[in-house]
């Protein structure tokens, strides 16, 4: 009988697929409303706002100012005068205004790519984040189902003891088995509750459950790109950490041409009227400026010294992200590899333990093997069955880990990596 109902549990177990109701959390759901919720992207957002005014305030400085003024006087011995005048104030020349138009306008550009780059890093921090939370509910869901098998067993060794045909041994080597069983549900429990949080946070709800992915048929999704030299190309191109730190450096050679700016002349006219009641017409005045700096303390040069410094700094910070992305982009594409190639392991494995689990219950029945044989078949079992779903999510993490170092973790692939996981 024991062997009936184990191996009519072990197909039912390994043909599983984890599904949920309608009210499950799905990824592009989480997603969604993670990017209402997170104060780092608002911060980007706010940021482009902030380089759009700094861009205005630059275009305001080359354009015509207009002042206006009124006066009215009163003396004690002579007449009363009221008086006003216009004025209109114009720089014809001025290089350092044009440089800090054209470093405003680079840093508006580099405020969008820093907000591409929160938007990638809270996608990739959502997404790994829903999978953790996946993978702890599938753990527990396995502990759960393993004590409910175990309980199913303890069940019939005692009806096998009660009538005498086993010891009083394997009935409490299967109860000392129950007892750790439930200790592993109260630990799945705590992790799961602790990943759920994590999640909390970044979506400003609490999931009731998240939906799983499915180990019915295990076939590997096609990458977006094959080889290692096209997912470095990617990154090259596409990469917003790598497009900010590159802005960065246009930005520095703006700031340095400001500051050279301050060795040459700067001209400024200006067109003004002005009028009062001592006078029957009023007057029209204009003018021009003529400025020559003298760097006379060398502050000039020490600004133009720190303005070149900063460009030689930036590119080294760009140098510094060029390493780090060609780095993990060939660990993760080997990773993701070596990753997938666990998971068809794992799986070989749960069948191969499905068989010895059947095995033993036969030679248990026959009476030529110990109760102990059987309990350790079955938590091998499960065991294989936690590892398939260990190595199945680490998998997933690392492919999305990937996209984002090539900078391909949009709404597209987001979707695109919900229907791969059959969610």
């Amino acid at each position: 009988m024991t062997s009936r109902y184990f191996l009519s549990r072990v197909s039912v177990l390994f043909a599983l697929t984890f599904s949920f109701s309608c009210f499950s959390l799905t990824m592009e759901e989480a997603w969604q409303l993670s990017k209402t919720n997170a104060p780092d992207y608002e911060i980007a957002h706010i940021d482009v706002q902030i380089g759009e005014t700094v861009v205005s305030s630059g275009q305001s400085a080359l354009l015509p100012s207009l002042d206006a003024s009124a006066s009215a006087n009163w003396n004690q011995d002579t007449d009363n005068t009221d008086s006003y005048s216009l004025g209109v104030s114009q720089t014809i020349w001025d290089s350092s205004l044009w440089s800090n138009l054209d470093s405003a306008q680079a840093s508006y550009l580099k405020t969008k790519l820093e907000l591409a780059k929160a938007r990638d890093s809270l996608a990739q921090q959502v997404l790994s984040t829903y999978l953790q939370v996946a993978s702890a509910q599938s753990e527990l869901l396995l502990a759960e189902n393993k004590f409910a098998e175990g309980h199913k067993l303890l069940q019939i060794i005692e009806k096998r003891y009660r009538a005498g045909r086993v010891t009083s041994v394997d009935v409490e080597e299967i109860r000392a088995n129950q007892i750790l069983e439930r200790a592993n549900i109260l630990e799945a429990k705590g992790n799961l509750q602790t990943q759920t949080a994590e999640l909390t946070a970044l979506i400003n709800q609490i999931p009731d459950q998240v939906e799983q992915i499915s180990t019915d048929s295990l076939s590997e999704p096609p990458m977006l790109v094959k080889s290692e030299h096209q997912w470095l190309k990617l990154a090259k191109d596409h990469s917003p950490e790598l497009l900010a730190v590159v802005q960065s450096i246009k930005v520095s050679e703006f700031d340095r041409q400001s500051a050279q700016g301050g060795y040459y002349p700067t001209v400024k006219g200006n067109l003004g009227y002005s009028d009062d009641d001592r006078y029957s017409d009023g007057e029209f005045n204009a003018g021009l400026t003529l400025n020559l700096p003298i760097d006379l303390n060398g502050s000039t040069r020490a600004n133009v010294e720190e303005a070149s410094l900063n460009v030689l700094k930036a590119k080294q910070d760009k140098r510094k992200v060029e390493i780090d992305i060609e780095k993990r982009i060939r660990q993760q594409y080997t990773q993701v590899s070596i990753n997938w190639d666990r998971v068809l392991i794992a799986n070989d494995l749960v069948e191969s333990n499905a068989k010895v689990l059947s095995s033993k219950e036969k030679l248990y029945d026959a009476g030529k093997s110990e109760a102990s044989d059987v309990i350790n078949a079955h938590n091998s079992f499960y065991e294989a069955k936690v590892s398939l779903e260990t190595n199945l999510y680490s998998y997933w993490l690392e492919r999305i880990s990937l996209l984002y170092t090539a900078g391909q973790l949009n709404d597209e692939t987001i979707l695109t990596i919900s229907q791969a996981l059959q969610l």
